[in-house]
């Protein structure tokens, strides 16, 4: 193989998971047995309207408990995204820009 023909590998890793805006906070979390399952936020959806015990009944969760990004904002000023594209994008959109950007 000539110099030119070896391939390489750019390896980076992003993440934003609850209770961590980063892999590295993310894995610290895991090495410090921190517990980020939280019961479910008033802000995300109330319990007594969607909550079942019995996992058979349509249209309503028998978990009420789960992961939630609870800080994060969309800084759209950020990547320069205007308030009319900006209402079209899903906040999983922007969340992916953020995370691909941390691994790059």
């Amino acid at each position: 193989m000539s110099g030119s023909d070896k391939a390489i590998a750019i390896i980076g890793l992003g993440a934003r998971m609850p209770g961590a805006a980063t892999a590295e906070a993310f894995f610290d979390n895991i090495r410090n047995r921190v517990y980020s399952i939280t019961d479910v936020p008033p802000s995300r959806w109330d319990p007594a309207v969607f909550w079942d015990p019995d996992p058979e009944t349509p249209d309503r969760s028998y978990s009420r408990i789960g992961g939630f990004l609870e800080d994060y904002k969309v800084k759209l000023r950020t990547w320069r995204i205007p308030p009319n594209v900006a209402r079209h994008l899903d906040t999983s959109q922007i969340l992916a820009l953020e995370v691909t950007h941390q691994a790059l």
